[in-house]
């Protein structure tokens, strides 16, 4: 199995400075379970994924639009 077969396409994409709740909300409208995240230069630094963001969310004890993705 190819990755191309896994992947949805395009590849949804969050900004270091984003809100989890941003990313999140990016990944419920498109039905994904991650997000690529981009620098300034639209790089891809990380893959954020829905986990990720809950435990970060978990960790903070802040809602989800007060933690960033960074």
């Amino acid at each position: 199995m190819r990755v191309e077969q896994l992947m949805s396409t395009p590849a949804w994409t969050c900004r270091r400075e984003d809100s989890l709740e941003d990313a999140v909300r990016l990944m419920e409208r498109h039905g994904c379970g991650c997000v690529v995240v981009v620098d300034a230069e639209r790089h891809p630094v990380a893959v954020l994924t829905d986990r990720d963001a809950a435990l970060a969310a978990l960790r903070a004890r802040k809602p989800l639009y007060r933690v960033r993705v960074e």
